[in-house]
């Protein structure tokens, strides 16, 4: 499902900006993909490493052989995924879905996390940042229901 607009492709998504960009609408729409393209196709798989690093308490060191493996295995299925044709958009439509589902329980998550006083100690959450949290985690609750809805009508 490509929802209501009707977006299939790059060339569909560049038509929305004619109204505004006239004629030169694709040119700066394929310039906007070109430099998100490049500017992510290295820090999004590093950063993925850095995190992988981070969690598995290893050095984030840039010459850590195991955060270079994880950098390249990542980068390396993002090339195997553009090789085998996948089509972009129903690619980044499943993981606005995968993000809307994964988001509510890792807010909760975190939340449960920020209130554990053995390892929080006087950092832990008070009752403002609860209710506060609690409404970020509704809304995101929220938003991973319209996610879903969405994707399945």
């Amino acid at each position: 499902a490509t929802g209501d607009a009707g977006i299939a492709n790059a060339a569909d998504m560049a038509v929305q900006l004619e109204p505004l960009l006239g004629p030169w609408a694709r040119y700066f729409f394929a310039a906007g993909l070109l430099a998100a393209g490049l500017t992510s196709a290295i820090t999004a798989p590093l950063a993925a490493a850095y995190a992988t690093a981070g969690a598995l308490g290893w050095p984030r060191d840039l010459r850590d052989p195991r955060l270079r493996a994880v950098w390249l295995v990542v980068l390396a299925a993002g090339i195997v995924f553009a090789g085998l044709g996948v089509r972009p958009v129903p690619a980044i439509l499943f993981a606005q879905v995968a993000n809307g589902v994964l988001l509510p329980a890792i807010a909760v998550f975190l939340l449960l996390a920020v209130n554990d006083r053995n390892a929080m100690g006087t950092r832990a959450n008070g009752r403002a940042m609860n209710l506060a949290a609690g409404a970020v985690v509704l809304v995101a609750l929220v938003l991973g229901l319209r996610a879903l809805w969405t994707a399945m009508t």
